[in-house]
């Protein structure tokens, strides 16, 4: 979860398998593909043009510190919007500011080559999608964009979706592009690419009017540069293979009109981390238009077979093929804890609050002690968002 020095090249996704952030096409998908119209109930529909135009206004910041002192901070203001085209189409998209300040983790700056600096850099983002709707099916296309000083991101998407007759299962399918530009501002002659290609399969099965289970099967292949600039001893290979399964069960409570979400997502990939991902929420309205949306999620995974724990292995590291000490590819365990408060008010009016509390311990690994080189970590967001529908 950590961010490094600098996001280039990997955007919090350098190998590890990722909590949030994956590339844009992958966040493309997963914005597409996610349970079709549900929220608290589990009854499946079927695929149609959103009957009103939403816009709205998010504001994030993501803050994250070590023993050593604090770290990064990052603040991101959004613009969205999603509005119904002719009865058969939809088009949605987004807008997104990042600024990032702060110094790098500690244990980039001892031996790893990693400047302990104050840094500051500024993101440009945007997508936009197109959605047609037939009977029983919805078919998008979708592009992206992201630029930063010495980073450069284009991405493209297509995915669908198709329910059946009774609508009570939903088969899902989509594929994703992104081509990557990579520099540095520590070496002007520094000019790299990365090309990444994904794909997901995926089903959501209503199994009776108060469950629903979905499962999704995804594999990304990238090739091109994965090394962090910003460090001198970071050589990655140049190509990655990833794999994850998702699986998502909703029960709602009609006793008490809530709903439990679950969730559990395995993640590997060839560099030779393998993750494991549980998420538990509960979806309660309060009323008066009022939802509560608290969760818990523990996260744990196995280093990359060529990452070093500083500062005892880095000897030989000129000489290695592979070799990294970023910490986002040690050995760990973290466990986030989160609550989200929305409002719906007259006239389609929403305002909601999200806050999520992330830390990171090697001794919270599953499995083993973890990397013992690497400080605790944590990290906490805040989002505040508003909405209107029309």
């Amino acid at each position: 979860m950590q961010l490094s020095k600098k996001r280039t090249p990997g955007k919090r996704q350098n190998g590890v398998a990722p909590n949030a952030n994956t590339s844009l096409a992958s966040s493309l998908m997963a914005a597409a593909l996610a349970l079709p119209g549900v929220i608290a109930s589990p009854v499946a529909k079927a695929e149609a043009v959103p009957e009103k135009t939403t816009i709205g206004f998010k504001y994030l910041q993501y803050k994250e510190k070590q023993q050593t002192g604090d770290r990064m901070k990052v603040d991101s203001p959004s613009m969205l919007f999603l509005t119904p085209i002719k009865d058969k189409y939809s088009i949605e998209g987004s807008v997104v500011l990042d600024s990032m300040s702060g110094a790098s983790p500690s244990s980039y700056n001892t031996l790893s080559g990693a400047s302990g600096k104050g840094i500051r850099d500024y993101r440009k983002a945007g997508d936009l999608k197109v959605t047609t709707f037939l009977d029983r099916a919805a078919i998008g296309v979708g592009i992206a964009a992201s630029k930063e000083h010495d980073y450069e991101s284009n991405a493209f998407s297509l995915d669908g979706r198709f329910s059946t007759a009774n609508n009570n299962t939903t088969y899902a399918a989509g594929v994703g592009y992104s081509n990557d530009e990579i520099g540095s501002s520590n070496n002007i002659t520094l000019h790299e690419k990365r090309n990444t290609t994904d794909a997901l399969i995926g089903i959501t099965q209503v199994l009776t009017p108060n469950d629903l289970i979905q499962s999704n099967l995804t594999v990304s292949i990238g090739k091109g540069y994965f090394s962090d600039p910003y460090k001198d001893f970071d050589k990655r290979p140049n190509s990655r293979t990833a794999w994850a399964w998702l699986t998502r069960y909703n029960h709602y409570f009609a006793g008490v009109n809530g709903a439990l979400h679950t969730s559990y997502r395995y993640f590997k990939n060839d560099w030779g981390i393998a993750a494991h991902t549980i998420e538990t929420g509960w979806y309660q309205p309060a009323g008066t238009g009022w939802t509560l949306r608290p969760s818990v999620r523990y996260y744990t995974q196995r280093a990359a077979n060529f990452y070093r724990d500083p500062p005892l292995d880095f000897v030989g590291a000129a000489t290695a093929t592979n070799f990294s000490a970023d910490s986002r590819l040690s050995a760990f365990g973290a466990v986030t804890l989160g609550l989200k408060v929305a409002k719906e008010f007259a006239h389609d009016w929403t305002v909601d609050v999200k806050y999520d509390w992330y830390q990171q311990r090697s001794s919270w690994r599953l499995g083993g002690d973890g990397s013992p080189g690497i400080e605790n970590f944590t990290a906490t967001w805040w989002q505040v968002g508003i909405s209107k529908k029309f």
